[in-house]
């Protein structure tokens, strides 16, 4: 049997995925087309993205998606409800304030109804507000909110700068030439999505994924059948079962109708 035959849920990241991040956010009509297609025969359909849910564009909160794998798989909500909530611990935040703070480099956190950055810089500005245009400015945000994830500003080559052996408990993902996520070790996309796959009975044979970075790559790996976008991460084209267009070009219609998922 075809292993596209039994797929019961598709996850989709966002940025250049769902929407062309460069062209303001641009959802094309065919996305909406492709979504209700697959709704129609059944197939549930979620977002898992790196973005909060109040990053999340209007266009794409009406399309009726009942299941949110948000902030790198750290925070899921699932018709409504919490499923599932992985914080970073308050003395490891501490820890890499300290290391940011020492080498010049600026940061922020996400929480789950609000964010903020340490402050409002040149790079903030380029990197965070086209995503979350009203983060505020408390570099105490994590006293007071749980934190899900980190961000670094910075235009220096963190790749090489951050020792990594001294945050085991972290994972340093870049999603900007100015920026990287910064989560647990323990969190990523696939491990949200298997919180979902547990909750609605679905094996991981019969889920499906789209994505187009570098923080997709568990995610292409948990899933039965992964398809990356024309812009696609190298890296991440590797691990595709199939490469599709840019969303822009109707990606999303493209790849379904192509695979035979919808007609």
């Amino acid at each position: 049997m075809n292993k596209l035959d039994n797929i019961k849920i598709v996850f989709f990241d966002i940025d250049d995925t769902l929407t062309v991040k460069n062209m303001d956010n641009y959802l094309p009509p065919s996305v909406a087309v492709a979504l209700e297609k697959l709704q129609q025969k059944g197939i549930d359909i979620a977002i898992a993205s790196g973005r909060a849910k109040y990053g999340v564009i209007d266009a794409i909160r009406a399309l009726n998606f009942d299941t949110f794998v948000m902030i790198n798989g750290n925070y899921v909500e699932h018709h409504g409800e919490v499923l599932y909530s992985n914080p970073l611990p308050v003395e490891e935040i501490e820890r890499f304030i300290a290391w940011c703070n020492d080498n010049g480099v600026g940061y922020g956190f996400t929480g789950s109804e609000a964010c903020a950055v340490s402050e409002r810089s040149d790079w903030v500005i380029e990197c965070l507000d086209p995503i979350y245009y009203n983060a505020i400015v408390d570099a105490e945000f994590y006293r007071k909110h749980p934190v899900y994830q980190m961000w670094t500003f910075s235009d220096k080559p963190l790749e090489e700068l951050i020792p990594t052996d001294e945050f085991p408990d972290l994972k340093f993902v870049r999603w900007h030439p100015y920026s990287m996520d910064v989560f647990s070790s323990f969190g990523s996309k696939a491990n949200g999505i298997d919180q979902v796959l547990k909750k609605m009975n679905i094996d991981a044979k019969d889920a499906m994924a789209f994505g187009d970075e570098l923080n997709d790559r568990e995610m292409f790996k948990k899933v039965g059948f992964a398809v990356a976008m024309g812009v696609a991460h190298p890296e991440l084209v590797e691990l595709a079962d199939f490469q599709t267009k840019n969303v822009e070009d109707d990606g999303i219609l493209y790849a379904l109708q192509t695979l035979g998922v919808i007609e």
